[in-house]
């Protein structure tokens, strides 16, 4: 049996220092153009706080202890910043906080020093999993929200409304694209109707080609039997012409697709 009674008292300020140093502008989302460092560092700082806690009284958090973590999630996931990101800076906490016990470990048994070593790893995978859970709910619904978006602005230019500002200004916040120009609209169309799930699959891997070669995200609406796209171009427009001609031909499918 270890002890329940850990005397471990850390500079957490030094600690969160420590693992914000190993985050920032080290993880992808992790920066000043995604959010504020200042709010980083108090978050960080919570996170540590726990795991002193935990290791203070020798036992798991309590339910609501973990609650920071579903918060963490939403937010990040409403920033943007990639849930990979966001599971590594965790991982960075939970080693800063290991290697100060290890640095500080020579007067305890191996044993004791593991014990709470799987304390802290056990602490940031229950985080870690209220995180994970939140960020996804929150991302599955931004995504939703940005699909009904993205075809209402597709369609209404395809159609030939003119918008208002304020409509322009709303789909420009909800999809984060810019409104200046120029942009360059296709459409994708097929002989036989084609199957809901295929379309979508060459949606994507339409935007994925399209990558390089635009600014922003490629926009499709649903026009019927055509898919109706908005691009802004990043360089030579027939560079796009000819990746699409590239997607079409390599897409093998009965549907026979056209753009």
């Amino acid at each position: 049996m270890v002890s329940q009674s850990f005397r471990y008292a850390p500079n957490v300020e030094l600690l969160t220092a420590r693992a914000v140093d190993l985050m920032w502008d080290n993880y992808v989302g992790y920066s000043d153009d995604v959010f504020d460092k200042k709010e980083l560092i108090p978050s960080v700082a919570k996170n540590i706080d726990l795991g002193v806690r935990v290791l203070r009284r020798g036992s798991p958090p309590s339910r609501e202890e973990l609650l920071p973590g579903r918060d963490l999630g939403g937010r990040r996931a409403s920033q943007g910043v990639p849930l990979e990101s966001v599971i590594q800076a965790y991982r960075s906490t939970e080693r800063t906080i290991i290697l100060d016990i290890f640095s500080g470990s020579q007067a305890w048994p191996v044993e004791l020093t593991s014990h709470y070593a799987d304390l802290i790893i056990s602490t940031f995978d229950l985080l870690t999993e209220e995180m994970i859970n939140s960020y996804r709910e929150t991302a599955s619904a931004i995504e939703a929200a940005q699909r009904r978006v993205e075809n209402e602005l597709v369609t209404a230019i395809a159609n030939g409304v003119v918008p208002a500002a304020s409509d322009l200004d709303r789909w420009a916040h909800t999809l984060r694209i810019e409104q200046q120009g120029p942009w360059l609209s296709f459409a994708i169309g097929s002989v036989r109707n084609a199957d809901h799930v295929e379309v979508l699959r060459l949606r994507q891997r339409i935007a994925s080609v399209l990558q390089a070669h635009v600014a922003g995200p490629v926009l499709f609406g649903d026009m019927g039997r055509l898919t109706v796209a908005l691009a802004r171009p990043r360089g030579n427009v027939d560079d796009i012409g000819e990746a699409l001609a590239r997607v079409i031909d390599g897409f093998d499918s009965p549907a026979g697709y056209a753009i």
